[in-house]
């Protein structure tokens, strides 16, 4: 008699389903799934893709069960995630992809560039028109701009690279220090002006002859009222001097 031998197709694990995101960070996904029917083997492994939403290159990790942490992602950034089965024979069955799509969690600020005195205005006594940087990569809307003023007592000197003190007494021998809070978020290139010492209740008019310290801060999150809490960075200092007070002619707009 003739053995006819009959050979079938495996099959395939179907797609893992309820694909869904239990936590984010600034720089994690945590991804979960429901398993899915096995087929014809034993799923030993789920392949988890993913890549920003607008791009096309494609980063992967195996898995061996749900829920995966996705890491080292970009703050504020939109994701599209796969989540594909495999089985334990030689052929490695791929099951469909579950795919959903999410977006990581507001980040700090990277530092913003130091302000530029504005080239166009006539030197002043009593104020400065500064130049915000303009909002490039911000990992997050801002939410607030501050500048901080450094009133450098005669003799300090100070460098763009000074970093900000934290001393904010008022009293400090070396320094004296307030914040302009009320400082408008740019929409645009003319928005990016402002001028420190307006006169105005937080944003005093500074003093004749006077060298001073402007720094810039970025904040994407005020939750919180100590800047331990809050996601914010600060920018290296421009350092100026102002004119003297009956000196303010033409001759002194350099």
């Amino acid at each position: 008699s003739t053995t006819l031998t009959i050979l079938t197709k495996d099959e395939k694990p179907t797609a893992p389903s309820s694909c869904s995101v239990i936590s984010s960070s600034e720089s994690t996904l945590q991804v979960q799934w429901k398993v899915p029917s096995p087929g014809d083997y034993k799923i030993v492994s789920y392949k988890v893709d993913h890549k920003p939403t607008a791009e096309t290159q494609n980063q992967f990790k195996f898995a061996n069960s749900s829920p995966f942490y996705i890491e080292r992602l970009a703050p504020y950034t939109s994701y599209t995630v796969k989540v594909t089965a495999f089985t334990n024979n030689t052929m490695m069955l791929e099951s469909p992809p579950c795919q959903l799509r999410a977006t990581t969690s507001v980040g700090v600020p990277p530092p913003p560039n130091k302000p530029a005195i504005h080239p166009n205005v006539t030197k002043s006594a009593t104020s400065v028109s500064l130049i915000l940087p303009p909002l490039n990569v911000t990992n997050g809307p801002i939410m607030r701009i501050e500048i901080v003023v450094v009133e450098l007592k005669a003799g300090v000197h100070w460098s763009e690279n000074n970093s900000l003190p934290n001393d904010v007494d008022t009293d400090n021998r070396v320094v004296d220090i307030y914040k302009v809070t009320d400082v408008p978020v740019p929409v645009d290139e003319e928005s990016r002006e402002f001028t420190i010492g307006q006169g105005e209740a937080r944003n005093s008019q500074l003093k004749p002859n006077t060298t001073y310290a402007f720094y810039v801060r970025w904040m994407t999150s005020e939750k919180g009222h100590d800047d331990s809490s809050r996601l914010v960075s600060t920018s290296q200092a421009t350092v100026y001097t102002t004119a003297e007070l009956n000196v303010q002619h033409s001759s002194d707009s350099s």
